[in-house]
């Protein structure tokens, strides 16, 4: 199996049409190619997080210096 990882989107392509479907290489680079078109959403995702995860702790921070005065 070559390295579908570091094929570019065309290579990729051309290598998955190279397949039959539902064998085990053409269903291995459909999931690569779904892996490469949802990177933005899982970015976006991991961004979303940061100010999440930044609120909670301000929040957290004022219920203690609230309940501390």
């Amino acid at each position: 199996m070559a390295d579908i990882r570091k094929m570019s989107d065309g290579e990729l392509a051309e290598w998955i049409a190279g397949w039959k479907p539902n064998t085990r290489d053409y269903i291995l680079g459909m999931a690569e190619l779904d892996r490469r078109k949802n990177r933005g959403n899982t970015v976006r995702g991991w961004i979303a997080i940061g100010p999440s995860v930044l609120a909670l702790l301000v929040s957290i921070i004022a219920l203690f210096y609230k309940h501390a005065s």
